[in-house]
């Protein structure tokens, strides 16, 4: 809401400045004052939300990886989702058919195809207990892919302007150091920059 007010006491005060001068409107003035040079703007470079990379991401799995410009993630994201989508139908499928095999055999009914292959009603109750089993895995192991992009795309968008220079550099030294027992040796790292 701040912001709001302050860009449009802004743009009051360089409309009336610009008005003041005779017989001329510079409107160019306006976009000088809020936002940077066209020319001189560089896509890559502007800044993304976090908040608006995460929002993004719940609303459509890859759209904070898109709005992120990590383009290379999108096959990861689907193909985790189309592997997601794969497996809960074979076992949404699978647990439902064992299901009404396992009712109909309580009902001493047998007209299904898993007569000859599994004549006994235990190990019908033991495929269907197997299929559900996966299949509220599934579920959880899809929840938590999704929570994962959108994880993702938050930390991405956060980290998009943090500077890696170069010079940055790694160093290990031997050193001593006092302890209970006496001076015992260890290694330091350093992290410097150029």
């Amino acid at each position: 809401m701040f912001r709001h007010l302050l860009w449009i006491i802004l743009c009051s005060g360089v409309l009336s400045a610009s008005a003041s001068e005779p017989g001329q409107l510079h409107t160019a003035r306006i976009w000088s004052v809020g936002l940077p040079d066209q020319k001189n703007t560089i896509w890559n470079d502007a800044p993304v939300s976090p908040k608006r990379a995460a929002l993004y991401s719940m609303l459509f799995p890859g759209l904070g990886q898109i709005s992120n410009k990590q383009y290379w993630k999108l096959p990861v994201v689907y193909g985790l989702l189309g592997t997601g989508i794969y497996f809960f139908q074979y076992n949404l499928s699978g647990y439902n058919e064992f299901r009404k095999v396992y009712a109909d055999r309580l009902q001493n009914i047998y007209k299904d195809k898993y007569i000859h292959s599994t004549p006994d009603i235990a190990t019908v109750k033991g495929w269907r207990d197997y299929h559900k089993r996966y299949l509220d895995l599934t579920v959880l192991l899809s929840v938590v892919g999704y929570g994962l992009q959108i994880i993702d795309a938050h930390v991405a968008a956060h980290l998009r302007g943090f500077d890696i220079t170069p010079g940055l550099t790694c160093q290990f030294r031997p050193s001593v150091q006092s302890g209970l027992c006496g001076m015992i040796p260890g290694i330091s790292i350093a992290f410097t920059p150029w």
